[in-house]
C-alpha cells in the first residue's frame, strides 16, 4: 500500500480538535518517547467518538468522517490528510 500526501502536517491540539481539510483518513506519527492518548471527536468537538493510545515512535492511519475532529494529549503528536493509492 502506499500513500497519497494531501495536505501539510500540522500538530494535533491539545484543547481543540482538527478535522484535517475535512480528511477521512489522518496519518499519525508520535515521534515523543512515551505514549500518548489520540481522542476522536464528533463535529461538536466536544462529544468523544473514542480514544486510542498510540505508542511511542508510532505512525497510525486514522479512519473518520469528514467533520470529525482529532486531538491529542501531547501537542507533539502530528497528523495530515492522505489517502491510499496502488
Amino acid at each position: 500500500m502506499r500513500i497519497r500526501l494531501l495536505g501539510s502536517e500540522a500538530a494535533l491540539s491539545t484543547s481543540s480538535g482538527n478535522t484535517f481539510g475535512n480528511a477521512t483518513l489522518v496519518r499519525l506519527v508520535n515521534p515523543t518517547t512515551g505514549a500518548v492518548v489520540v481522542t476522536l471527536n464528533e463535529s461538536d468537538d466536544s462529544t468523544a467518538v473514542g480514544t486510542f493510545t498510540i505508542a511511542a515512535g508510532q505512525t497510525e492511519l486514522l479512519e473518520k468522517e469528514p467533520d470529525q475532529r482529532v486531538r491529542a494529549a501531547s501537542a507533539s503528536v502530528l497528523g495530515v490528510k492522505v489517502g491510499y493509492t496502488h
